[in-house]
């Protein structure tokens, strides 16, 4: 019962660290997810590498196609933020804010 009880919370666990939030760039964008500091979308990684991967994986995920521009570092309160901007496949410039604060500097 014990192993059971733990696989199922690190199954759970598991499927919060997927990028999956709106299920697509036009619900996310009328939503306002992730267009300002905000709204910014919490990566939920422990460390650097996982959490740019994320970063890249939700863009990805979300917003297909799409080519990325610029990656910028910025700070909110006392939060840091990434600040990812990319054009979609259709031409448009987005850009969406990520809060790093949970693997910012670690790992």
């Amino acid at each position: 019962m014990k192993h059971f009880l733990l696989l199922a919370f690190a199954a759970a666990l598991a499927s919060c660290a997927s990028p999956t939030s709106p299920t697509s760039p036009a619900t996310a964008a009328a939503a306002g997810v992730g267009s300002s500091y905000r709204t910014a979308i919490v990566v939920p990684a422990t460390n650097e590498i996982s959490g740019v991967q994320w970063e890249y994986a939700y863009i990805r995920t979300h917003y297909p196609g799409s080519k990325f521009m610029y990656q910028a570092l910025g700070s909110y309160g006392s939060k840091p933020y990434d600040i990812m901007t990319f054009k979609t496949a259709d031409g448009k410039q987005h850009t969406l804010y990520f809060d790093i604060s949970r693997y910012f500097g670690r790992y």
